[in-house]
C-alpha cells in the first residue's frame, strides 16, 4: 500500500514494480485535495487499485474493504 499525499517519484516506482515486475497487488491512497504524481496515476494494470478519501474514517474503510479481498 502507497499513501500518494505528496508528490514523490520514488514511491510511484515502487508501486510500479511491485504490480507490473512482481505482478503483487498493490493499494495506493491519497486524500482528496492531495496532488498526484502522473507516475501514480498511470499505472494501468489489474491487480492496481488507487483510491481517493476525505477523512481517517473513509480511509480505514478502503484498507479494511482491500483486505477483505485479498
Amino acid at each position: 500500500m502507497g499513501i500518494c499525499d505528496q508528490a514523490s517519484i520514488g514511491l510511484g516506482y515502487e508501486l510500479a514494480v511491485q504490480v507490473e515486475d512482481r505482478k503483487m497487488p498493490a493499494l495506493a491512497v491519497a486524500h482528496v485535495d492531495s496532488k498526484v504524481t502522473r507516475l501514480v496515476l498511470g499505472i494501468n494494470q489489474p491487480n492496481f487499485e488507487f483510491r481517493v478519501y476525505e477523512d481517517f474514517d473513509d480511509l480505514f474503510n478502503i484498507i479494511v474493504k482491500k483486505m477483505e479481498t485479498l
